[in-house]
């Protein structure tokens, strides 16, 4: 089955046609979308043309496979989608679903970035046994998981060795798993964990696994659960850092006219005293001066001069801040710059130019120093260039796409460049290179305030190619494609 996407004000929508149902069927479709199940997504039935299509509403959502296109997948990670597979299968039972109807493909399954609960799409027009979607589902993830978490692997294929046999409960493998999960997190808390080599025939007396080409990539970059964050708390971290590091425009131009304020009505009061002076009684600009009111506004005036003073040159350490190249440094950024092994032996990158004023968008955790590999070597396939308003002195931000598909967020661990800007979601949008038209192409992963290509909203999962000098907005922040 081939769904479609729609974007309706702020909600999104995965769309399917429906097809000729029977009476048993048609019960099962009126049970998921009169009632509330925890790990299904909401589907409600649209007429159009005279034809009725099921809109399963996908806002704040993100498919298994876009999530883990790139990155590996940890033992937490695996567990927790584990987990909500069976308590679906459990919430199935209780409504009387068939499991069949359940759609499995990893395109279709999707977790809530901010909570990480898993959401399936309930699809009773065409029917897949469950067993054989499992069985796939299993396959896959062994492509998935990091082959250098002993724990994942360990559990990655029990996954696939326990759905292998004939009757299976996936209710108990899950169980089983998830205990021997939890027995090996406590007797192994605070150990190292080592890094584990399988041989990629470790199933060779299974034909299906030793010929389906597990992909045992590594990523350098160690990708956690933690990076799963609620959005209040993820945005209230993001702000709180943000004030704590910077002034923004609003608050910078209060505190110029505060002290502007404090300088003339320093210079307007001691004006006014020399007005108001006893004419009568000769004084000297020495004892005017000394007098208490002619001191308090001299204080007021020094106060708002040094203050004054004192904010400029924190703009201009800002400024300098911005633009690492004036100082002639090594930036933080720059010495973490990614790297990543994949089986076909793309690119490691090591470019330097990329990260000219990185410090307003970036946030990157430490790593540890990163040695350059002389072998590898970096070639870029585009670049995008910010448009600055007229006002902004800073130098644009430079994103090079050295890596396909190249993924746009703010999400760290799974976007390939992260943008911290609160316009800009999580897992905002990626690039696409089609290697045999050697065409880069957009598509918009489900943003919260969509993904535009010269002025134009995308749809959802909308593939659209580009050109140079294109205009691609996220969010509220535009760059121009080179």
């Amino acid at each position: 089955m081939k769904g479609t996407y729609k974007r309706e004000l702020n909600s999104s929508y995965l769309i399917f046609e429906e097809q000729a149902m029977d009476s048993a069927q048609y019960y099962q479709m009126k049970m998921v979308t009169e009632n509330n199940l925890r790990h299904l997504l909401k589907v409600s039935i649209h007429n159009f043309n005279g034809e009725k299509q099921f809109y399963y509403d996908i806002s704040g959502k993100q498919t298994i496979a876009c999530l883990f296109e790139k990155r590996e997948m940890d033992a937490d990670q695996l567990i927790s989608i584990l987990s909500g597979l069976s308590e679906a299968l459990s919430e199935l039972e209780n409504y009387f679903l068939e499991e069949n109807y359940l759609c499995l493909n990893p395109e279709y399954m999707y977790l809530n970035v901010n909570t990480k609960q898993l959401y399936l799409c309930f699809y009773p027009c065409e029917e897949e046994e469950f067993f054989t979607g499992i069985r796939q589902f299993a396959e896959y993830l062994l492509n998935c998981i990091d082959h250098q978490d002993e724990k994942a692997v360990a559990a990655g294929y029990q996954l696939y060795r326990f759905t292998r046999e004939e009757n299976f409960s996936f209710t108990q493998i899950v169980e089983e798993i998830l205990t021997e999960h939890e027995t090996e997190k406590d007797n192994c808390a605070g150990n190292f964990r080592k890094p584990l080599i399988y041989h990629e025939n470790i199933c060779q007396n299974d034909g299906n696994l030793e010929n389906s080409n597990i992909n045992h990539s590594y990523d350098l970059e160690n990708y956690s659960s933690e990076n799963y964050e609620e959005t209040s708390i993820y945005e209230e971290q993001q702000e709180s850092e943000d004030k704590n590091q910077t002034i923004s425009g609003k608050e910078f131009k209060l505190i110029v006219f505060f002290f502007l304020a404090l300088i003339l009505a320093g210079t307007g009061y001691g004006f006014y005293q020399y007005l108001m002076r006893d004419k009568t009684i000769p004084i000297s600009i020495t004892q005017f001066f000394g007098t208490r009111d002619m001191i308090l506004a001299t204080a007021i005036v020094t106060v708002g001069m040094v203050g004054f003073l004192l904010l400029f040159l924190y703009k201009k350490i800002l400024e300098k801040e911005r633009d690492p190249e004036d100082d002639g440094e090594e930036t933080t950024r720059q010495q973490m710059e990614r790297e990543y092994f994949a089986q076909s032996g793309k690119a490691y990158k090591a470019d330097t130019n990329l990260i000219e004023d990185s410090n307003c968008y970036n946030q990157l955790e430490e790593y540890g120093e990163t040695v350059l590999l002389k072998e590898y070597i970096y070639k870029e396939e585009g670049i995008l260039i910010e448009k600055l308003k007229k006002l902004d002195k800073r130098q644009p931000l430079k994103i090079a796409l050295d890596s396909f598909p190249f993924v746009i967020g703010k999400l760290e661990g799974v976007a390939d460049y992260v943008i911290s800007d609160k316009s800009v979601s999580r897992i905002h949008a990626k690039f696409i290179k089609n290697e045999s038209e050697d065409m880069v192409y957009l598509m918009d992963l489900n943003s919260k305030n969509g993904t535009l290509k010269n002025g134009i909203p995308l749809e959802v999962n909308e593939l659209v190619p580009l050109t140079a000098e294109d205009e691609i907005t996220f969010g509220k922040v535009t760059f121009t494609y080179h």
